[in-house]
């Protein structure tokens, strides 16, 4: 292990991209894998994804890592935050051959050096706060191989500790690479239509005396709740926290809504003390 301290950071790049690239130009081998500080691996872990990445020809791997969550906030949101991220993503779309999805997890990317240089490497994503995404994006548009696995096994990170870290996280997250007031208001509708206003059928139905609507409602609810139930026992929280899934939907859209805010104010986004100036 080499430690390599970097230059200062230059003007208009993201802290965690211009570390990345400085310890990119340090390497020499086929391939550059990235890891965040605090994901922990198991020990066949680089092994495992290097036979994969090789196996299938691929340009850049990444996998899915276990979230460690140990808060009662931890348990309610980040379930329902992690199927968002994989259905707008299209993470199950990312690994077909003619598909033009583009997925990445930044906690644990593997790169084919020639084509990570080809296509500029994190020089080229220097100023996203998503960068991870927008490598994915730029090897997907070059037509270049992507892999990505879920691999709870493979590795783990506390991505987040406590309820205001956890937000700015997140609003960095959601306030993305492409910010659009016109998109996140939509995201926003799309929550409420979806997660919270079938939720209200079955009590409309008991009001009015419909059978009908109690019928809808009741389905609704044991779709919905057996759903969230079910994820939230996949990712590793306890299958009660997805009782709670209207509580995380609520949490989500406080989300979107301070990142409409900071959108239409051309306020900054921040994180770990610094400030991400994200404009339409």
């Amino acid at each position: 292990v080499r430690r390599i301290d970097e230059p200062p950071l230059p003007k208009g790049w993201v802290g965690k991209s211009w570390g990345c690239w400085t310890g990119a130009r340090a390497t020499r081998g086929k391939w550059i894998l990235f890891v965040d500080a605090d994901v922990r691996m198991h020990p066949a872990t680089v092994r495992t994804v290097l036979e994969w990445a090789e196996r299938e020809e691929a340009d850049l791997v990444s996998i899915g890592s276990r979230i460690e969550m140990r808060s009662f906030w931890e348990r309610v949101v980040l379930p329902f935050y992690v199927q968002m991220v994989l259905v707008h993503l299209r993470s199950s779309r990312v690994n077909r051959r003619r598909s033009r999805a583009a997925m990445a997890n930044g906690q644990f990317l593997l790169v084919r050096r020639e084509a990570y240089e080809r296509l500029g490497g994190h020089e080229a994503v220097r100023a996203l706060v998503l960068e991870d995404v927008a490598l994915a994006e730029r090897f997907r548009n070059a037509d270049r191989s992507l892999r990505f696995a879920w691999a709870p096994v493979l590795a783990s990170t506390r991505m987040y500790r406590g309820r205001e870290g956890m937000f700015d996280g997140l609003l960095k997250t959601v306030h993305g690479t492409k910010y659009s007031s016109a998109v996140q208001i939509g995201r926003l509708a799309g929550l409420i239509g979806l997660f919270l206003l079938p939720l209200g059928l079955l009590p409309l139905g008991w009001v009015v005396g419909s059978t009908v609507l109690i019928a809808m409602g009741a389905v609704l609810w044991i779709a919905l709740f057996g759903k969230h139930i079910a994820f939230a026992r996949a990712v590793g929280a306890p299958a009660a926290y997805g009782l709670l899934y209207p509580v995380s939907v609520a949490y989500y859209i406080a989300v979107l809504a301070a990142s409409i805010g900071r959108g239409g104010s051309r306020r900054p986004v921040y994180w770990k003390g610094r400030a991400y100036d994200i404009r339409p």
